[in-house]
């Protein structure tokens, strides 16, 4: 390694915040959050009609995974709440809009793939349930612009009540693309995402968590692949790119956490470039980067993880 990158590390171990976080441009190639979420082996590949079959499976069970395979009811199944309006002609709606949806991307979208965005198991209770997994979809239009979907994303390993606002959103999934058939499937897509209308589910619920969200599809575009991914997680919710807020300003200035992310902040900013903050969120288990790109090419800084102790 380079000894002037040996150097800076040997810097920030010192202040043994975090565990070292290193990519090597010339192992990994250049830098970009789909990468990173591949590289930890967060992805997997699936299939556009999984993905679907899971969103909507979501809004039956009305919780982020499906109760009937967990040893732990960290939510009442739908039957068993009050005020609940779900029903068989609700649920035939859901079914026949996303099937339209279906129907709609593999019609206009070329490259049609699938993924599976899984984060670590929560330590706590992770042989209690089945492992939560986040499905997105995307495919290329005849101008070879990439569009993404995904799914709400409910965070309780950060801050569970920092969710965007709708003016954040809609600057997210704004289609900016000049192509005329990018804009008109765009359109499309969420002329058939308006009719999904969101729908409650909850996260951990007993016990005075009562933590819930409204479940519904984002549609982001880009000319490239990685970037439509982002603003897809972004607008979930899923990824938070201003992370330091988070990751150590939520401490008081009496913390030594406070005080640490303050000399990290200044040491890096003095010897790294385009330094990013930013936060993954996978339900109730989360990652934290605070790094900065080397004049080498390469990023080191800062990984963190963050788990949500369930104590029913």
């Amino acid at each position: 390694m380079n000894p002037e990158i040996q150097k800076l590390l040997g810097t920030l171990e010192f202040y043994n915040h975090g565990r070292m976080f290193v990519w090597k441009k010339s192992i990994k190639g250049s830098f970009n959050i789909w990468k990173l979420l591949i590289s930890e082996g967060f992805v997997r590949e699936s299939e556009p009609d999984k993905a679907i079959k899971h969103w909507l499976q979501t809004e039956f069970w009305g919780t982020i995974t499906n109760l009937k395979y967990n040893d732990i009811q960290y939510a009442p199944l739908r039957r068993e709440r009050e005020n609940d309006d779900w029903n068989n002609y609700i649920r035939q709606e859901k079914i026949n809009y996303y099937q339209a949806l279906l129907y709609l991307l593999k019609q206009s979208l070329q490259n049609l793939q699938a993924y599976v965005i899984e984060g670590f198991d929560n330590s706590y209770d992770s042989d209690y349930r089945v492992r939560f997994e986040h499905y997105i979809i995307l495919g290329q239009t005849q101008s070879k612009d990439w569009i993404c979907l995904s799914p709400t994303m409910i965070d309780q390993s950060w801050d569970f009540s920092n969710r965007n606002e709708n003016l954040y959103i809609s600057l997210l999934t704004a289609c900016r693309s000049e192509n005329k058939d990018t804009q008109d499937i765009v359109e499309k897509i969420n002329k058939i995402i308006r009719k999904i209308k969101p729908r409650k589910i909850y996260g951990h619920y007993d016990c005075g968590y009562s933590y819930s969200y409204y479940h519904q599809l984002f549609c982001a575009s880009s000319s490239k692949k990685n970037k439509s991914i982002e603003l897809a997680l972004r607008a979930s919710s899923m990824l938070d790119i201003d992370g330091k807020f988070t990751l150590y300003e939520f401490c008081s200035e009496d913390d030594d956490i406070y005080k640490d992310g303050k000399r990290i902040k200044r040491f890096m900013n003095r010897y790294l470039t385009k330094r990013k903050c930013f936060t993954f969120s996978f339900w109730d288990v989360g990652c934290g980067y605070d790094i900065g790109r080397t004049s080498t090419g390469d990023w080191i800084g800062f990984e963190y993880t963050s788990e949500f102790m369930y104590n029913p």
